[in-house]
């Protein structure tokens, strides 16, 4: 068998115990998501009202699979587009690449005993690394253009969330501590499989199977001697780093991409403009929204999901002419006053009055001035559902209170 190239997984940090030690740090952290996604759940349905969002299943998904594959919505502001491709599809690659890493490591090698690799060498093993190195380089780009976008260019519409910068470092720098434990390991030896057993090689068979990696090899081997010590320190940086990043998934605005899915699978079926009937008009003896428990479960989860991109803003008629309307202002004022009251609630803590949100915390002219032309819900990535919670508002003026717009009188 000639010679294959190939990298022993957990070189310079493996000791006794460490499969089990990774293995239970992930399923804590996999407890940790959901139970961070469920506590989120619970907090929509202890406030909102019930609402079917799971009927149809096979053309939810289907939706939700031309949503993600598709990715319309996003693409068509270019900048932005690009950017969340290259993070979003590096991240997926690299996502890809650890499962079958663990695959090679606990299945492969443990469990049907493949040594010294099951697939981890060879042709498999240059191509893969390739594809990584460059799945790292588009998170990296795509971060930067993320933090340049938010802090140097600064556009109007970026307002209402904080935090994003401080995650994009994070990611930036999972990403960049990748690259140095991958240059510190080829800058001590790579490795090949020759007549059945590891052994080192010379460095520069690394050159096209990890670039970068190799690239930063050059810097490292500067300072022989050091670089076990230094690979140590980094491997483990980036595994801690690595695990705090996973584990914020389910507490923090990383939960976006979760709830974004969600979001797709639980809109309203039909066209953008179609607005819900009255539920048993005849015999209801209040109608519209008010506060927010009035709200149904899924508009509290849309405010929730709402990362404040602005793209709601910068298409809605008439933000653009100089009316106080912002479809992304009304979902923030929801969320303000939903999010505490649900805290409360689920701490067992009553609620005996929740305030009114009209001419609290959302004006009337900012309602009246939505013509429903639905121009926010075609533009927003995560398909959130703006004119209905609109509406829900105006009928309780209008019905319950017999508050009109001023040009109606």
């Amino acid at each position: 068998m000639p010679i294959q190239l190939t990298r022993p997984i957990y070189w310079n940090v493996e000791f006794s115990g460490i499969d089990f030690l990774i293995m239970g740090i992930g399923l804590l952290l996999l407890a940790a998501i959901v139970y961070g996604l469920y506590h989120r759940f619970q907090m929509w349905r202890v406030i909102g009202q019930a609402d079917i969002r799971w009927d149809h299943p096979w053309e939810r998904i289907k939706g939700v699979v031309r949503s993600v594959f598709g990715q319309r919505r996003m693409i068509e502001h270019i900048y932005a587009g690009q950017m969340h491709t290259l993070i979003l599809v590096g991240f997926i690659l690299l996502f890809i690449g650890t499962t079958l890493v663990a695959i090679e490591r606990d299945i492969g090698q443990g469990v049907l005993g493949h040594q010294p690799t099951w697939f981890f060498h060879g042709t498999f093993y240059i191509v893969f690394s390739f594809i990584l190195d460059a799945a790292g380089v588009m998170v990296i780009v795509g971060c930067l253009m993320a933090l340049y976008r938010r802090f140097v260019e600064k556009p109007g519409y970026l307002y209402g969330i904080t935090g994003f910068g401080k995650w994009t470092v994070l990611l930036l720098v999972v990403c960049l501590s990748g690259f140095v434990v991958e240059g510190a390991r080829i800058s001590h030896s790579a490795f090949v499989i020759d007549s059945g057993t590891v052994r080192e090689a010379d460095p520069v068979l690394e050159k096209w199977a990890s670039p970068v990696g190799y690239t930063i090899s050059k810097m490292i081997s500067s300072a022989p001697g050091r670089e076990l010590s230094f690979h140590w320190m980094a491997w483990w940086g980036h595994a801690l780093l690595s695990f705090f990043i996973i584990g914020a998934f389910g507490y923090s605005i990383l939960r976006h991409p979760f709830t974004g899915l969600m979001g797709i699978f639980f809109k309203r079926p039909g066209s953008t403009g179609t607005l819900a009937p009255i539920p048993n008009l005849e015999e209801a003896e209040s109608f519209g929204v008010t506060t927010v428990d009035q709200f149904s479960w899924k508009t509290l989860f849309d405010s929730d999901t709402c990362v404040s991109c602005g793209r709601c803003e910068i298409h809605c008629p008439a933000s653009q002419t100089g009316k106080p309307l912002s479809p992304k202002r009304i979902m923030q004022s929801i969320r303000k006053v939903w999010q505490p009251a649900a805290e409360q609630t689920l701490q067992g803590q009553q609620i005996s009055e929740y305030p009114m949100l009209v001419g609290n915390s959302i004006t009337e002219d900012e309602l009246w001035s939505c013509t429903t032309c639905g121009a926010c819900m075609r533009q927003c990535p995560l398909q959130i559902e703006h004119i209905p919670a609109i509406v829900d508002l105006r009928r309780a003026l209008v019905m319950m209170e017999s508050r009109f717009p001023s040009e109606a009188r």
